[in-house]
Parts: structure tokens; sequence; C-alpha cells
């Protein structure tokens, strides 16, 4: 069994696309979604969040809504929605994101297999704003990954206030007798453009170009063709 943590902020415009994408969860163990939203300019709402709960539910999945009465950093929201978690495995989702319709089925084999931590190697990348063409980044580096998922409890018992960026790196340095899984690349979409991290991407490929290389397929073909209709419409 699955929590799901939803951190947002200044993400309405793009919060859709992960809720769209565990509606569409494909033979997945049970799970809930958190949704932790701290007040912003761009603030979605529990009313907006909730009108996906029907189709979570018949994908198996609770939806929650919990917001915040002012903000805190990434790694305290996730510290706050692991202590109201109700289950052992704690995947990281972000906003920007569309996780693939299997990404919670795999995860619960991975952790079945004996490990406490699991991410992915490889993603794609698209900047909605822009349309710039998508990218494969490599994460061949020994610490870093996309869709990553851990034990909860690991996440309840984080230390500090956490830093703003480089989160991942932060828990990791706390996890004692951590057991690794990978998997070289999962379909699903990473988006660019609404997401004050992702923003700073653009620079990081310019300045990293050796670990970009070009997309061995389209965006359309990794997303379903409304989820692809309506990123293109969001182009500005």
């Amino acid at each position: 069994m699955i929590t799901v943590a939803l951190p947002t902020w200044k993400s309405s415009p793009i919060l859709w696309l992960q809720l769209e994408s565990l509606c569409r969860q494909v033979d997945a163990p049970k799970f809930e979604v958190i949704v932790m939203e701290d007040p912003s300019i761009n603030f979605a709402g529990e009313e907006y969040v909730m009108q996906f709960a029907d189709r979570m539910r018949e994908a198996g999945g609770e939806l929650r809504y919990v917001e915040l009465e002012k903000w805190i950093s990434l790694g305290s929201k996730w510290r706050e929605i692991a202590l109201i978690a109700k289950y052992d495995i704690f995947c990281l989702a972000a906003s920007d994101n569309y996780s693939p319709p299997d990404r919670l089925k795999v995860t619960a084999e991975h952790f079945e297999k004996g490990c406490n931590w699991f991410d992915v190697r490889e993603g794609l990348f698209y900047n909605v704003k822009t349309g710039r063409s998508s990218c494969w980044y490599n994460h061949n580096l020994k610490d870093t990954g996309l869709f990553m998922a851990t034990k909860t409890d690991f996440i309840k018992n984080l230390n500090g206030p956490g830093p703003r960026r480089f989160i991942d790196n932060w828990i990791r340095s706390q996890i004692k007798g951590r057991v690794k899984s990978s998997e070289l690349r999962m379909s699903g979409l990473h988006t660019d453009g609404y997401n004050n991290i992702s923003m700073k991407r653009g620079e990081y490929e310019d300045a990293y170009p050796t670990k970009f290389k070009d997309p061995y397929m389209p965006v359309e073909e990794i997303v379903p063709k409304d989820i692809w209709d309506r990123l293109i419409s969001m182009k500005c």
C-alpha cells in the first residue's frame, strides 16, 4: 500500500497534470494521494483538487487535501505528509509531472523485492510554456533519480528544516542501511515552466550538455492525446 505525497505551491496552472496521471493508474495497489498546499498567487484550493476524487477512487486511490496556513519548505512538507500518511511506502510526486500508468504498480513490485529506496535513472522533459524540444535527462550519477519512493518512516524521522534545493540528497544522507533499486527508464513526463526548480532546468541543460541527449520519442507518444492537446494549449 502506497502514500503518494503531492506538495504544491504556485502550481494551479499545472497541478491537473499529476492528478490526471494518478487517476489513470493501472493495476495499482491500494493507495492514497495527499495534496498539501500552502497559500500562493496561483492557489488551487480544495474544491479544485477534490474534483478528481471520484476518478481517483476508481483507480484504487483515496484523495486527501491539506491546506497550510503559511509557506513551509518542500522537505518540511514531505515530513508533514509522512506524519499523516496511512501506508508504509512513500512516493514523491511533483505537480508538474505526468506519472506513467504503471508507476505505483512498478514501485510496489520493487519494494516487494526488498528495497527501501526506488528511483528511475532517465526521464523525458518538456517545457510547457515555450514548447522547447523535449530531451532525455540521463541520471548517471550515483545518488540522484526520478520518480523516487522510499519508506514513510524514513521521511517521518528526518532531522532539521530541510534545504530549499537538493532535497533528495538531504533525505538520503539520513537513511541508514539504504537498500536501493532503480530502473533505467520509465515512461512518463517531467515538465518545465510552472515550477520554481524546473524553470532553472534550461540553464542546467546549457551548463551540462553531456547529461542530455535527443529524445528517443516525441512527447505526444509518451502521454495520452487529450493530455498532449492540453499541454499544447498552455504554450505561451
